[in-house]
């Protein structure tokens, strides 16, 4: 033991957690599916058509009470009750092979993510703790894309209809980006769950719960705090994250499919479980780079945005999605109300913004030494602990920039122009 001032930062690091609090009612009965995993890994692989038309619930409800499943079903049992009795059986013939087709469809999905997916025990619970907050995104919140910015353009500022079809696009290919969505209500819950003492690492201290609010109390309090923000979400390509990986020999052998779902449930069956807080470890080196690689992306945008949107560099914070290959850049603030830094970026200066990303990201002040030693810092990649609930882990310019490697190896950095997929135009070289 030692003393310590009691004003002292070391006296007291408080522990919290950053959840995305989905809205609907329909989580609690997805949350009691027992292959719930199963179907987000299957909408995340893109196994069938997810979206807003077509969700988790209705293949969760359909395994349960495929009833209520469809609004279809519904009409129909209405209809049989009270049809004539020449067209009653008619009526139950189309009800009954309604339900079954919605039966070997939810068996069907899961078959599928079974047989490409070969994770188990903890590392498929996280993997699809993660991806089921990914998917629900598109399912609950309202989400704005570049094609909606197209559509409305054309109604109401015909001028930038030839930005968002064509300098958008090409901006993010040059990034090796697949898409950029704007959230306009982002549910953020901050859950303060106890603090530390001397270092707020695992494993060389003990955690400190709250006091009870009653002596008698056996529940231990837990501080929250919810908040609606606006949020962009980008997601990388995937096909050029796998070129990524092959050019650094990080792929060597022949993958079994050329289809987006296989190639990305390679991917996924090498992201292992782990702490964020902790760097990972040598030994699971796909899943080192492609957290490495989202996070140093999720920084540098970060850092950039703040020039465009308005906001000060602590009032942005980061959620990350690895294993979606997504990261999501979110307003931290506490207010009732967003300014639109946000969107004014996404509907005016992506392209400014992303191109400033990808060119001033790279120079650090404390250079070679910053780049040959760390690959991040304060000066070039580090941002706030309020920011970062990652603590600035699993950070390098390397896996964005590329470098020159001790041993004499060139690592290729994914804004590479040898990453570029074929048909894809080159970014420019660096």
């Amino acid at each position: 033991m030692r003393p310590i001032v009691h004003r002292a930062t070391a006296s007291y690091y408080p522990q919290y957690r950053t959840l995305i609090n989905l809205p609907g009612k329909d989580l609690a009965l997805i949350l009691k599916d027992p292959e719930r995993y199963w179907l987000a890994i299957a909408a995340c692989l893109r196994l069938f058509d997810h979206g807003p038309h077509h969700r988790l619930r209705d293949l969760v409800v359909s395994s349960e009470s495929p009833m209520e499943s469809q609004g279809v079903q519904t009409l129909l049992e209405r209809l049989i009750s009270t049809a004539p009795p020449e067209k009653r059986a008619g009526l139950q013939d189309l009800l009954q092979g309604l339900r079954a087709g919605e039966g070997d469809q939810r068996s069907r999905i899961v078959d599928q993510a079974r047989q490409l997916i070969t994770l188990r025990g903890q590392d498929l619970e996280e993997a699809g703790q993660e991806l089921l907050e990914f998917v629900r995104i598109r399912e609950s919140l309202h989400v704005l894309t570049i094609k909606d910015l197209e559509q409305r353009g054309r109604q109401q500022i015909p001028g930038r209809v030839s930005l968002y079809q064509e300098t958008y696009p090409q901006a993010l290919l040059s990034a090796g980006l697949a898409d950029v969505h704007l959230i306009g209500d982002f549910p953020v819950t901050t859950v303060l769950v106890g603090f530390t003492r001397g270092s707020r690492e695992a494993h060389q201290t003990i955690i400190r719960a709250f006091p009870r609010l009653q002596q008698k109390d056996p529940r231990t309090p837990l501080y929250t705090d919810t908040t609606e923000t606006e949020a962009l979400l980008f997601r990388l390509d995937l096909r050029r994250v796998i070129r990524w990986l092959r050019l650094n020999g990080l792929i060597t052998e022949e993958l079994p499919g050329d289809n987006e779902a296989t190639l990305h449930a390679w991917i996924l069956n090498r992201m292992k479980a782990g702490n964020p807080l902790q760097e990972i470890a040598r030994d699971h080196p796909v899943a080192r780079a492609i957290v490495g690689l989202v996070h140093s992306f999720s920084h540098l945008v970060l850092r950039q945005a703040v020039i465009l949107s308005g906001f000060d560099r602590t009032s942005l914070s980061e959620y990350l999605f690895p294993r979606a290959l997504s990261f999501v850049l979110y307003s931290n603030n506490r207010t009732a109300f967003t300014i639109g830094g946000l969107y004014t970026l996404f509907e005016q200066a992506l392209h400014e913004h992303l191109h400033q990303v990808m060119t001033a990201g790279g120079a650090c002040i404390y250079d070679p030494v910053c780049l040959e030693e760390t690959g991040a810092c304060h000066a070039c990649m580090h941002i706030s602990e309020m920011s970062c609930e990652h603590f600035n882990r699993n950070l390098h310019r390397k896996y964005l920039f590329g470098r020159l490697e001790s041993d004499g190896r060139e690592y290729i950095g994914y804004w590479d122009q040898r990453c570029a997929v074929e048909g894809e135009p080159a970014p420019a070289s660096r």
